[in-house]
C-alpha cells in the first residue's frame, strides 16, 4: 500500500490501485531518461504522456531505477527541481520490459 495510515480513503484506493499502472508508468519514465539523459520531472513529462505529477510521484519509488544527479533545474514555475538520471538497473529493466 502507498498511502499513509492518515490519509483519505480516496488516496488509499488509489494506492492500492497504483500497482496496477506503476510498472507502465516506470517505463515510460525510463524510456524518456533513456533518449534524454539527465532530465526534471517537468521535462519528463513533456517527452512522454504522463504528466509531472504522476512522474514525480513515481520517480522516489524507483530507486534502483533512477537516481538523483547533483544537478538541479528551474522548474516552469521557476522553482529549483531534482535531476534525475536512469541507472545500468533501468536499462536492464527496459531491456526485460517490452510493453507499456
Amino acid at each position: 500500500m502507498r498511502a499513509r495510515k492518515t490519509d483519505p480513503a480516496t488516496s488509499k484506493l488509489a494506492g492500492e490501485n497504483a500497482a496496477n499502472f506503476a510498472p507502465r508508468h516506470y517505463r515510460a519514465i525510463l524510456l524518456a531518461l533513456a533518449d534524454m539523459k539527465n532530465k526534471t520531472a517537468d521535462e519528463i513529462a513533456d517527452y512522454c504522456w504522463l504528466d509531472k505529477y504522476q512522474i514525480s510521484r513515481r520517480l522516489p519509488e524507483m530507486t534502483k531505477l533512477v537516481r538523483v544527479t547533483t544537478e538541479t533545474r528551474l522548474s516552469k514555475k521557476g522553482r529549483p527541481s531534482r535531476v534525475w538520471a536512469i541507472t545500468k538497473a533501468g536499462i536492464e529493466f527496459l531491456k526485460k520490459s517490452y510493453k507499456i
